[in-house]
């Protein structure tokens, strides 16, 4: 079967390399979600919930809290190695440019515009930020304070994300 790299002239090697990274890094994120999708509705992830919303009663209920918590730490920490290794992939380098706070408090806006406790949700903010960066960079230099902006709106008029905030509309628009 040919792939999208193979539609293009041979000699563009660029743009070949460009559409080989971003097929991989679209396999690579139905690879992500894929085993996300089922411990959240798993057993395991009932009862990381249930340790999210009250740690002791879960401990009376006779769950090692302790080792849930762990376990998490552990898959999260896994997920993120993949993803940066996934990024040192598309970018080709890493920079100690990537160490300042701004590239921190982009990821955190991203989670938060799209709605944390989703698996969706991160992903609709990133794509968002994304593409407002670079749009609002094309106009101004300080496209920053834009994201400042965009981080107190949605604090006010959706605290639970653009994900919470299309469920609650939904959700009131079928009552």
């Amino acid at each position: 079967m040919r792939s999208h790299a193979d539609r293009w002239n041979k000699h563009d090697v660029p743009r070949r390399r460009q559409l080989e990274r971003r097929e991989t890094l679209a396999d690579a994120l139905g690879a992500f979600l894929w085993p996300t999708d089922g411990p959240v509705s798993s057993p395991f992830g009932r009862a990381l919930v249930g340790v999210r919303e009250s740690e002791r009663r879960m401990e009376v209920l006779g769950y090692d809290v302790w080792r849930y918590k762990y376990v998490a730490f552990i898959l999260a920490g896994l997920f993120a190695g993949l993803a940066g290794n996934l990024f040192v992939y598309f970018n080709g380098f890493v920079s100690p440019s990537y160490l300042n706070i701004l590239f921190s408090a982009s990821a955190l806006l991203m989670v938060i515009l799209g709605g944390s406790g989703t698996l969706l949700g991160p992903a609709i903010g990133a794509a968002v930020i994304v593409g407002l960066e670079n749009f609002i960079s094309g106009y101004m230099e300080r496209w920053v304070l834009v994201l400042g902006i965009i981080y107190v709106l949605v604090t006010l008029f959706a605290p639970n994300g653009l994900v919470g905030l299309v469920r609650q509309r939904l959700g009131s628009a079928g009552t």
